[in-house]
């Protein structure tokens, strides 16, 4: 049985559909992930509330308000840094294009072609062609262009963000009879 997309996808109907199918497939499953997650966050104007914004006393505070707020607000900043990060990779197309190069190079070879490969007599399972595909796709986002760097300092900058405000935001108080 060849694998599938989309665990409820019994018929195969994304990979009938070649490779912009999957492609959907996929776009569907990553904006259904995105949408679970902005379900689950807290409302963005108590994030983004000024009034609570000041210094913390010691570190002590610092480390209690980073605590108490990214359990508050573990959702937003996930979807804070997933923005910040996509925005560096859009604002630099050949990093967009490299990715989307290499997606559509896993899809096509593990969904619309999920087949051993014979070459020169010898055949390769889908395990070999998965490695083979994890260290040409290492090569290629971190040695032979600058893609890794981009998505890093999307990603840390974005982790920096977050960071800094959970420490400089104070945090709300506790309800009543919860002990802490």
């Amino acid at each position: 049985r060849t694998r599938s997309i989309d665990d409820g996808d019994e018929d195969g109907k994304a990979k009938a559909l070649g490779l912009p199918g999957v492609a959907l497939a996929v776009a569907h499953k990553i904006l259904t992930a995105v949408k679970g997650l902005w379900i689950r966050s807290s409302p963005w104007l108590m994030l983004v509330d000024i009034r609570k914004l000041s210094c913390p006393e010691s570190v002590g505070d610092a480390l209690h308000r980073f605590r108490r707020n990214t359990n508050d607000f573990g959702y937003n900043y996930t979807l804070v840094l997933l923005f910040v990060a996509v925005a560096c990779v859009v604002t630099k197309p050949f990093s967009l294009m490299v990715i989307a190069a290499l997606a559509m190079l896993w899809v096509w070879v593990f969904y619309v072609r999920a087949s051993e490969f014979h070459y020169n007599g010898q055949t390769y399972s889908l395990r070999a062609q998965a490695v083979a595909m994890v260290m040409f796709s290492a090569f290629v986002l971190m040695i032979a262009t600058n893609v890794s760097q981009v998505l890093m300092g999307g990603l840390t900058g974005g982790f920096l963000l977050c960071v800094g405000h959970s420490v400089v935001r104070a945090p709300e108080p506790p309800p009543e009879g919860d002990a802490e």
